[in-house]
């Protein structure tokens, strides 16, 4: 696994590829002192980490990263004190941002799960 600093936070999530028949877990860094957060992926197939594209946010709100389609997601605030969902596609290994649809206007939020 790649080194822990004391100026990052770290959020994770557990997925499976199906192009590739393989599973993979995707680590997010939020580095404290800049608006970005850095992935990596780790595939159990080859044991490596790959690196993933910088995506611009201040920090992941979501704990683990929610699987769907092929995808893990999470809640991201940004500069302006909206949010964005942030997604990894685990065949691919791309970040992306997820569109959102107009508000008009900022609204605050809050995250709900399912479960413990």
């Amino acid at each position: 696994m790649p080194t822990q600093t004391v100026d990052h936070r770290f959020n994770f999530g557990f997925g499976y590829d199906e192009v590739r028949d393989d599973y993979k877990v995707a680590a997010i860094f939020h580095e404290i002192t800049k608006c970005y957060i850095n992935a990596k992926i780790y595939s159990l197939k080859s044991d490596s980490w790959t690196t993933v594209d910088d995506h611009q946010g201040e920090m992941v709100y979501d704990g683990l990263g929610k699987l769907v389609n092929g995808k893990l997601h999470w809640l991201t605030s940004i500069v302006d004190g909206g949010w964005d969902i942030m997604s990894i596609d685990l065949v691919y290994e791309k970040c992306r941002k997820v569109e959102q649809p107009c508000y008009g206007r900022t609204f605050p939020f809050n995250t709900w799960s399912v479960g413990k």
